[in-house]
C-alpha cells in the first residue's frame, strides 16, 4: 500500500465527504495508480 496515497485519501476526506468514484478521480488526478487506489 502506498502510504503517501492513504495520507493523501485521509486528508481529503477530513475536509468533507466524497463519493468513491470523486474520491478515486481525484486520486487518478493526483497521478496514484489504480492499484494503490484499490488498496486504500
Amino acid at each position: 500500500m502506498n502510504i503517501d496515497c492513504l495520507n493523501y485519501t485521509l486528508k481529503l476526506l477530513t475536509r468533507k465527504d466524497y463519493f468513491s468514484k470523486e474520491l478515486k478521480m481525484k486520486l487518478i488526478e493526483k497521478g496514484y495508480n489504480s492499484d494503490d487506489i484499490d488498496e486504500v
